[in-house]
This record gives structure tokens, C-alpha cells and sequence, in this order.
């Protein structure tokens, strides 16, 4: 294991000259062992041919009537010699090209490697016009070698010299290579939070440079969508705000000026102050939700969920909140599995519910109904006050977005339901619209993806 130190030494060596610490030594490491494997094969395949050649001889003289003039003629580069083996010990006949004694009583029929394999050898008997004898041939390997060894010596001068070219290439190469990258870096610096307009140029090559390029330039749009509507979010918080702080911070003037003098100016103040700072705390509640929401992305708590028995519960709750308010659940299938986290699924049912409540006349029902098309959950909660024109219907999901800026003011609304709430039905993968309910109102559809079609998709993948 490498020291810290050693690590922390290697990650401050510039790219270029980690690459050249890299590649060229890998190089010469693998070209020497191809080379080196080449060597092995060559010598391998000398010692082969050599054995054919031997054995071939041998063969030749087992076949021929012995002759001494005939032995001489086939054993050209081969040492060849001939015992008698009806004597004891055998009395050599025929030496044909001398260059190393080989004792007659080695092991038979086994090829002998003599002087650092530079001799093959081999002993076999042999009758021949019915003479028992002791047949020894012997190969020199030096000439083979001595080729080896020039070759090898040639393959080592072939390494160092690529050694010493990819050693003199690698590092202009390499910076070459990166010529792409310090563009698009050097264009990077020029892009920050206040100026995301700038993108890193497309050269058209259609390189992998040209496909990081592309693909940093739609994480920069992305950031550009997400930091507008980060602003815009902020602009419109802000101008929220700004109205009941006005109120308030007048009204606290009247108070300071003529509260301890008029009752009726201190009790109109007093109302105005706390139902100004009511407002003020819904839309904190609201942005409270939106950044728990939000924090969902990283800590989803998924878990298979009964929408009908989530549903009942909700309009128990809703019964003890809204008491003079009728609610009906109508549930067109037996089981309504889904994969989700239920505290947003909750929080989901109650900000509709909420904005039914706000919206309606009192005495007006607000209905539930639970159906399955394909293979999506359908939950539609409809009320019957006075709807939503087709205009506003796709709007209403904006942040701080109102069909009606005063209306909803006087009902305290903060503009953040509908949008919150369109958030968690995207967590779960699924869909909400505005449709007209039947006889004057809203309906909200809401399409969740079953549990059984989420298990499957996951099996899949």
C-alpha cells in the first residue's frame, strides 16, 4: 500500500507527465514480453526441427543396408557414430562429422541435452544385416543460438529505441490530446451564476471532445432553468412577503401614533397585524414543505402502500377538520397497491383537499373516487364550487401562481400548494391535471403507477 505522503505527491504531478510515468514503461513492459515470448517460441521450435532432423537420420540408417559411404553422405551437419553391440564393451565401427563424445550406455531412445542445450543427443539400437548395433547422433545447436542471441540483442535495441521515441512523443502527443480539454476549461472559467449564457464551443468533429462539450452544455442549461427559477422563486417569496410586512408595519404605525387613544384603531390593528402574520406564517409552512419535499429526492422512504386504507384514514382526519363539510369515498376496485412514501402521499391528499375546502361553498360535497386504468391508479378529488377556466388549468401547478390574486389573498392562500403538490406526484413517477367536474367545479386527476407494474420494472432492469 502506498504511503500518504507517496499519494499525495503522485496526485500534485501534472496529467502529462503522469501519463508519460504510465504508458511508456507499460509499453516497453508488454512489447518486451511479446518480443521475449517470440524469442522462447523460435528457440522452441529450433530444438523441434532439430529432433526431426535426428530422428530422420536415424530412420534412414535402420532402412539401409549398413554402409559406412551411405552414412556419411546423410549425415551432413549431424554427428553420427556406430557401435557394435555383440561386444562388450561395444567397439565403435563408423565416426562421421566428431564433435563431442557421447558415452554408448546413456539412456536409450530419449533425447540428451548436453553442454547448456547446445547438444541434442540421441541413443538407439538398431540390426542391421543382422548386426546388433548402437546408433548415437548428435546435433550442435551453437549456430541456432548464436542467431538467437543476435536477434535478441536486435530486439532489445528495437525496445529502447521505441522506449526512447515514445519517451520524446508522449509529451507533446499528450498535450496535443488535451488542447481540447484547456479550451473548454479556459471557456468554463467564464461561466458563473451571474452569467450562464456562455456555452463551451462545438467544434463539429464529432470527437469525444465535441460529445463532453455537448454534454456539459446541457448540464449548463439545466443549471441556467434551475437558477432562473431559483430567482424568479426568490422574486416572487419576496414580493409575497412584501405585502403583509407593508400592512403590518403600517398598522404598527397607526398603533404607535393613535392606539392608545382610539379603541376601535387598536382593535382594527390588532386584527389587521394578526391576520397579516397568519399569512406570513402559511407561506413559511409552505416553503417548510416545499424544502422537505425537495429533500425527498435523497431520502424517499418507498414502501408498498394501500391507497384505500390511506384514503379512509384521510377522510376521517378530514371529517374532524372540516365538520360542516360533506366528503364521499367511491372506490371502483377492491386493492389499490402503490410504491411511495406515505408522508407525501399524505401531505398530497391534504393540500387538495385544502384547496376543495377553500374553493367551494360550504354546504358542497367534496368527492373521492378511486378507479384503475391500464396500469396506473386513478384517484380524482372533485369539488363543486366554481372551477378553473381551460386557461389557468395547465398554470395552477406554477409556484405562486393564482387564478384569482384577491380572492385567493382573502382565502390564505400562498400560491405554493399546487405546486408542491405536483412535485410529489413527480417523485412518484406519475401525472396530475384539472379537469371540469360534472354540474360546475374542479376535479384534480391523479395518476400513481401501481406497485406491481414499479416491482416489475424493476426486475427488468
Amino acid at each position: 500500500m502506498l504511503s500518504e505522503k507517496t499519494k499525495n505527491y503522485w496526485k500534485k504531478i501534472p496529467f502529462v507527465w503522469k501519463s508519460f510515468l504510465i504508458y511508456v514503461p507499460l509499453f516497453a513492459g508488454v512489447f518486451t514480453f511479446f518480443l521475449f515470448l517470440a524469442l522462447f517460441e523460435i528457440r522452441h521450435s529450433n530444438l523441434e526441427r532439430a529432433k526431426f532432423q535426428i530422428q530422420s537420420k536415424i530412420d534412414t540408417i535402420k532402412s539401409e543396408e549398413f554402409d559406412e559411404e551411405m552414412i556419411r553422405e546423410i549425415s551432413e551437419g549431424i554427428q553420427i557414430i556406430v557401435y557394435s553391440n555383440s561386444e562388450n564393451p561395444p567397439v565403435e565401427l563408423v565416426r562421421v562429422n566428431p564433435f563431442i563424445e557421447i558415452n554408448p550406455g546413456l539412456s536409450m531412445d530419449q533425447f540428451l541435452f548436453l553442454k547448456d542445450n547446445q547438444i541434442i543427443a540421441l541413443n538407439t539400437r538398431a540390426e542391421i544385416n543382422g548386426v546388433q548395433l548402437i546408433l548415437q547422433a548428435a546435433k550442435n545447436m551453437q549456430p541456432e543460438n548464436r542467431s538467437i542471441e543476435s536477434l535478441k540483442n536486435f530486439f532489445i535495441l528495437i525496445i529502447f529505441s521505441g522506449l526512447f521515441i515514445s519517451a520524446a512523443l508522449s509529451i507533446p502527443l499528450t498535450k496535443l490530446s488535451l488542447k481540447g480539454i484547456r479550451r473548454m476549461a479556459k471557456a468554463a472559467e467564464q461561466i458563473s451564476y451571474e452569467n450562464l449564457s456562455k456555452r463551451l464551443e462545438i467544434t463539429g468533429s464529432e470527437d469525444e471532445f465535441d460529445l463532453l462539450a455537448s454534454t456539459l452544455n446541457q448540464m449548463i442549461d439545466r443549471i441556467q432553468i434551475s437558477a432562473e427559477a431559483q430567482k424568479k422563486f426568490i422574486s416572487n417569496a419576496s414580493h409575497e412577503l412584501r405585502t403583509p410586512i407593508a400592512v403590518i408595519k403600517g398598522y404598527a404605525q397607526l398603533l404607535t401614533r393613535w392606539g392608545h387613544e382610539n379603541p376601535e384603531i387598536l382593535k382594527e390593528s390588532a386584527e389587521a397585524i394578526d391576520k397579516e402574520v397568519e399569512a406570513i406564517q402559511t407561506l413559511l409552512e409552505d416553503l417548510l414543505l416545499m424544502t422537505r419535499v425537495d429533500s425527498k429526492l435523497t431520502d424517499l422512504k418507498v414502501e408498498e402502500i394501500n391507497m384505500i386504507d390511506l384514503i379512509n384514514d384521510a377522510m376521517k382526519d378530514n371529517r374532524i377538520l372540516y365538520p360542516t363539510r360533506s366528503f364521499s369515498f367511491t372506490k371502483e376496485i377492491d386493492e389499490a397497491p402503490v410504491m411511495g412514501d406515505r408522508w407525501l402521499i399524505k401531505a398530497l391528499l391534504r393540500i387538495f383537499t385544502e384547496n376543495a375546502e377553500k374553493y367551494s361553498p360550504g354546504d358542497s360535497p367534496v368527492d373521492y373516487i378511486l378507479s384503475r386504468e391500464k396500469e396506473f391508479l386513478i384517484l380524482k378529488i372533485a369539488d363543486h364550487g366554481g372551477g378553473i377556466p381551460d386557461a389557468h388549468k395547465e398554470k395552477v401547478f406554477q409556484r405562486f401562481y393564482r387564478v384569482d390574486e384577491s380572492r385567493s389573498r382573502e382565502k390564505g392562500g400562498s400560491g405554493l400548494g399546487m405546486a408542491i403538490a405536483k412535485r410529489i406526484i413527480s417523485l412518484h413517477k406519475g401525472h396530475v391535471n384539472v379537469e371540469d367536474t360534472p354540474g360546475g367545479g374542479a376535479t384534480i386527476r391523479i395518476s400513481l403507477p401501481g406497485a406491481q407494474e414499479i416491482a416489475s420494472d424493476e426486475n427488468k432492469n
